[in-house]
């Protein structure tokens, strides 16, 4: 039999997952169960939980638009084909009865593209990059201080010089980062401060650093970075639309992070993001991947005006 959710069945899907992943406990409460608005319908024989299917509900808003979506949705204890279809039916039929207007994910087998994304990135140490596969080529590393030196002055040269811009770090968010959400120009996930603190500043297991871009003291901007081996992912980032606040934050970004290999992030579909991008020394990385409509229906059409983040879709 497949149900919905109830609150008492929260311990044995805890063991479920835990039985089919490497995640803890404390993660597990965090994602599936914590402020995010999640959806779960569950299989249950013999009142035994076999399997269950988790969805996430969002806000997402462009100029005077407002929309439902469901972001991924994730199985546990796979044990047919044939039942995971069926779980994901019921994901779609409560969305068909609650005016969900997407069903989105990166993977998916009968869903339907809708917009693709690249990503880009600036290689501070390419030489370093490349002797990890080819060692005969670590002497040569020294000289990769001559790219960081023409990544830093190339960001340098584009940088605006207004003195009220002004780059601070951030531990917690408040209610100035609601202000950045209202009308935007693309089709962005709707992030409130809440929102921003579950999913990045008090994430349970990944440590994540914030950075504000404030002019007189307001923010008007913001980056939020993953480290890991010395690779720097801005995961998420979002600035008020005009040129010189996304162009001032980029750029400090670059020159903060060149002690690092390597720098990447999400090109937008939007071109003049874009081209702030590209102007501070980004580069198109590797193939493109897709956003898929698992919902299809028939006002489902593709668009160049998205623009999701890596941490929009990955947590």
């Amino acid at each position: 039999m497949i149900r919905k959710y109830e609150l008492e069945d929260q311990p044995k899907l805890i063991d479920l997952i835990k039985e089919n992943s490497d995640y803890s406990v404390e993660y597990i409460k965090w994602k599936y169960f914590g402020k995010r608005m999640s959806h779960i319908f569950i299989y249950e024989k013999n009142d035994h939980i076999v399997s269950a299917i988790f969805t996430w509900e969002e806000e997402m808003t462009a100029v005077n638009e407002k929309m439902k979506v469901l972001v991924r949705n994730e199985v546990f204890n796979f044990t047919s084909e044939e039942l995971t279809y069926l779980l994901k039916d019921c994901i779609k039929e409560y969305a068909e009865k609650n005016k969900i207007e997407y069903i989105l994910n990166t993977e998916s087998e009968q869903g339907t593209e809708i917009s693709t994304f690249d990503r880009s990135a600036i290689i501070y140490r390419p030489i370093k990059l490349l002797a990890k596969k080819m060692f005969i080529l670590w002497p040569l590393t020294p000289f990769d201080r001559i790219f960081v030196r023409h990544k830093r002055i190339q960001a340098e040269a584009v940088q605006p010089k207004d003195d009220t811009y002004q780059l601070k770090n951030i531990d917690q968010f408040d209610s100035e980062a609601d202000n950045l959400q209202e009308n935007p120009e693309e089709i962005r996930i709707k992030k409130d401060h809440h929102y921003l603190n579950w999913r990045y500043m008090n994430h349970p297991t990944q440590k994540y650093e914030a950075s504000g871009i404030y002019e007189d003291s307001k923010l008007k901007g913001y980056a939020i970075i993953q480290i890991n081996n010395k690779k720097v992912t801005i995961v998420d980032y979002q600035a008020v639309p005009e040129e010189d606040i996304l162009l001032s934050l980029l750029t400090n970004i670059v020159i903060q992070y060149k002690k690092y290999d390597y720098l990447q992030a999400k090109i937008s579909s939007n071109p003049d993001i874009n081209e702030q991008l590209f102007k501070v020394g980004f580069i198109v990385k590797d193939q493109p991947s897709q956003l898929f409509d698992e919902l299809a229906n028939s006002a489902t059409n593709k668009t160049s005006n998205w623009f999701i983040n890596l941490g929009d879709i990955y947590f």
